[in-house]
């Protein structure tokens, strides 16, 4: 028994460093083909290299079997694109929709881009129009869009397509988007898109950059241009061996050193730990779990995109109750909950219940006597003409539908438009009690349920390994 014991943990690491060495011998450069972009670390090709462990884990490529060329697949609704180029020193991914490839279709689609473990250099918001086709024949209008807008012609289901940036805080981009919605053309959607590095570098002020050269990448021929932290070559921080995913987003070869992280160093944002992560922070680089990744604004909040309803600030993460609290950035949820409905799949992240509100454009006469009512004034969607009411659907289970339908009547009776009702989620605590919750006032409450912690499954699986080789040696040492 003593020789078993002395020779056992020599013959288990003799194993370890054999999958080290093979893997750091076999993961060469390659190419999909001679004219086709080099394949280095972080990225890997399963089928070209013979070691499955070279690469990354979310640094997957692959090539396209008929045309040779180099893929690569993100997690979103954008789905594969082609790699035209990858900039090591820079770490810069350009990406493409291929010949029938309509990126602005994507875009318009996806809601929300989750592109991690990627980012991009900034970001900025596009809207995307449906314009009557008299709009190219109106000489104003040309003139207009030949400056301020991109013509999207393979978005085939449009009469006319254009692209066009959006910021609240630049009077041009907001001027240019009033003039097509004035001139007939329907917003159809308004999407976060990232934008390169060039667009984002003449300014210290990112609000600066956009206002200066915004209009300098057309988003409609232009590639996607996106960057990555580099990853450690030999596993995660303070471990060894090749890092080997697990489906989780973690490592075999060791724990990852997971350290709590805010977006602002005043310490006023929300304490970022498990499952939760900053995609950009490489000090927790395999830490989080997929689905629960933030990123951090030019002015130092947390934000959190939602894959099909955008980017929502978050106030308040509670891990004890594990409760979200949401907000958006203009103060104005009801505009945003018109604009991009949060009925939908919100997983990994998911509502307490729902709740349906009915909102009306009323005069400001009709409104100021419907005091006595149960409805609420929506401030941020009224103007000096129009005043917007709101009030709670008779088709929600936590309405009074005799009392929610006579206010409809009442205020249909008097003149009042009623517009598309909304959905949203409503918190725990307003489940019994609807008047207890506004969100006209408040945020947004999502809960998650616990995803299974990587870090111990990794830790598993790999005492798993050990045991099993040392079974396997022991059978062979005892057997007659």
């Amino acid at each position: 028994m003593s020789l078993l014991h002395f020779i056992i943990p020599y013959i288990i690491l003799f194993f370890f460093s054999l999958t080290k060495i093979s893997c750091q011998e076999t993961c060469s450069s390659i190419q999909c083909d001679v004219d086709q972009p080099k394949i280095s670390f972080p990225f890997g090709i399963k089928e070209l290299q013979k070691d499955k462990q070279c690469g990354y884990p979310g640094f997957n490529l692959e090539c396209n079997y008929y045309t040779k060329e180099t893929l690569l697949k993100l997690p979103s609704t954008l789905g594969k694109l082609y790699v035209k180029d990858i900039n090591y020193t820079k770490k810069e991914i350009r990406l493409y929709g291929g010949t029938y490839g309509c990126l602005p279709q994507r875009y318009m689609e996806s809601g929300g881009i989750d592109i991690s473990p990627f980012r991009g250099f900034a970001s900025h918001t596009y809207r995307f129009y449906d314009c009557p086709l008299s709009i190219k024949s109106d000489s104003t209008a040309s003139e207009t869009l030949a400056f301020y807008a991109f013509a999207a012609t393979c978005i085939t289901a449009f009469w006319d397509a254009f692209v066009t940036p959006y910021s609240s805080t630049d009077p041009t981009q907001v001027r240019v988007n009033q003039f097509l919605i004035d001139y007939g053309c329907l917003l159809k959607a308004s999407v976060s898109v990232p934008i390169p590095s060039r667009i984002v570098s003449n300014d210290s002020s990112l609000s600066k950059k956009q206002n200066v050269s915004i209009y300098s990448y057309n988003l409609v021929t232009d590639d996607l241009y996106l960057t990555w932290t580099d990853p450690p070559k030999n596993g995660s921080p303070g471990t060894s061996g090749t890092p080997i995913n697990n489906g989780n987003g973690f490592y075999l070869g060791g724990k990852p050193i997971c350290e709590t992280a805010q977006c602002s160093q005043a310490g006023n944002e929300p304490e970022i730990d498990y499952p939760f992560v900053i995609n950009d922070d490489h000090k927790n680089v395999g830490c989080g779990y997929p689905g629960f990744n933030l990123t951090c604004n030019i002015l130092d909040k947390t934000v959190l995109k939602l894959p099909q309803s955008g980017e929502y600030l978050v106030r308040k993460i509670d891990y004890t109750n594990k409760e979200i609290r949401l907000y958006d950035e203009n103060n104005c949820l009801a505009r945003r909950l018109q604009q991009q409905s949060l009925n939908v799949n919100l997983f990994p992240f998911k509502a307490y219940a729902y709740q349906t509100y009915n909102f009306f454009n009323c005069s400001r006469s009709i409104a100021s006597n419907a005091s006595a009512l149960p409805v609420t004034k929506i401030p941020c969607l009224s103007n000096q003409n129009i005043t917007v009411l709101m009030t709670v659907s008779s088709s929600s289970t936590t309405s009074r539908d005799e009392d929610s339908n006579n206010v409809t009547t009442v205020l249909i009776h008097r003149g009042c438009q009623i517009l598309a009702p909304v959905t949203i989620p409503i918190p725990f605590s307003a489940i019994t009690k609807v008047s207890s919750y506004d969100f006209t006032t408040d945020d947004i409450y999502l809960t998650w349920s616990a995803p299974n912690d990587g870090r111990k499954i990794g830790e598993n699986n790999n005492w798993k390994k050990i045991l099993g080789i040392t079974t396997s040696v022991l059978a062979f040492l005892v057997a007659p």
